[in-house]
C-alpha cells in the first residue's frame, strides 16, 4: 500500500472517530436534556445506578456459587465417608464367600 493512500485511510479513520464522538456526545446531551425535562436521573447517574445494580448481581452470584461449592464439597465428603465402611463390608462379605461353600446354611446369608 501506498504512503498517499495509508495517509487517506488514516485521515477516513481519524474523520469517522470524530464523526462518531459527536453523535456520541450530541445523543448524551439530548438525554440529558430529556432526563432534565422529566426530573430523573441524569445519564451518569442512570448510568451508576444500572453498573451498581449489576455489580451487586455478580457479587449475589459469586456469593451462590461460593456456597454451592461448599455444599458439593461436603456431599463429597459424606459420600467418601459412607463408602468407605461399605467398602470394607463389601470386601470381607467376598473374603467369606471364598471361604464357604454353597451348602453352608450361612452361605444364603453371605450371598
Amino acid at each position: 500500500m501506498n504512503e498517499a493512500r495509508m495517509i487517506t485511510l488514516t485521515n477516513d479513520h481519524l474523520d469517522l472517530q470524530n464523526l462518531v464522538g459527536k453523535m456520541y456526545h450530541s445523543i448524551l446531551d439530548k438525554f440529558n436534556d430529556i432526563f432534565k425535562k422529566y426530573q430523573v436521573l441524569s445519564i451518569k447517574d442512570t448510568f451508576s445506578y444500572v453498573v451498581n445494580g449489576l455489580m451487586d448481581r455478580i457479587i449475589a452470584e459469586r456469593i451462590l456459587q461460593e456456597r454451592l461449592k461448599g455444599i458439593i464439597e461436603m456431599s463429597h465428603t459424606a459420600c467418601h465417608e459412607i463408602s468407605q465402611p461399605l467398602m470394607v463390608i463389601s470386601g470381607y462379605t467376598e473374603l467369606l464367600l471364598e471361604e464357604i461353600t454353597e451348602d453352608d446354611p450361612k452361605y444364603e446369608l453371605v450371598h
